[in-house]
């Protein structure tokens, strides 16, 4: 963020200062004190808005996650390995919900996950053009709708997922109701266990 002085020189020299917090509400409490100095300021949680609004705020609005549109229109080849029943694109490391989660799915279905940490064989790390074979090669894919600091949040892959053709699996909560159907267009879960059964249903329908 630009200090108050910093701002108050761009401002004198007639410049717009516009700031964009991408990782609300987690980020929040470093921020909150801060945004101020923006003449227009944007988050990604609904959560976070409504924070920043009762701390009298108003310089900031929603800005929702997208989608660049290079990534739904990428020519890849599915490779064999990159195939699965149901996927994970996310990092494990001292997600201990998520670990469980994938472990279970893992004794009923093809199972990969992707990132930094997981505790099932065949983990790996993968970007740019690897990463939407991985996307496109899940027909499922698990969205875990927690954050580190244990918010609920609309996750950027949520949209990824979209985009690659698949079906998102995520937790049910109102926010995500802004941008989908639960039930029609994509599959809420309360449990693990409930995830395994709607996943198993799926997929039993489409054999």
């Amino acid at each position: 963020c630009f200090s108050e002085h910093s701002a108050a020189v761009l401002a004198k020299q007639g410049i717009l200062l516009l700031g964009m917090t991408l990782s609300d509400p987690d980020v929040q409490s470093s921020m909150i004190e801060h945004v101020g100095r923006f003449d227009f300021h944007t988050t990604n949680s609904v959560v976070a808005l409504e924070k920043y609004h009762e701390a009298g705020l108003i310089n900031t609005s929603l800005l929702p996650f997208g989608i660049d549109r290079s990534y739904i229109l990428a020519e890849v080849d599915i490779h064999d390995d990159d195939r699965a029943d149901v996927i994970c694109l996310g990092h494990g490391i001292n997600r201990p919900e998520r670990q469980k989660t994938m472990k279970l799915l893992a004794t009923k279905f093809n199972v990969r996950v992707y990132g930094r940490g997981w505790e099932l064989p065949g983990a790996k790390v993968v970007k740019d053009m690897d990463m939407i074979r991985a996307s496109r090669g899940g027909l499922v894919h698990i969205n875990f709708a927690q954050t580190h600091a244990g918010y609920t949040n609309v996750k950027c892959g949520v949209f990824e997922t979209i985009g690659s053709g698949s079906l998102l699996c995520t937790g049910r909560f109102p926010e995500m109701e802004n941008y989908f159907t639960y039930d029609s267009e994509i599959i809420g879960f309360e449990s693990e266990d409930d995830l395994t059964t709607q996943i198993g249903k799926i997929l039993g329908d489409q054999n």
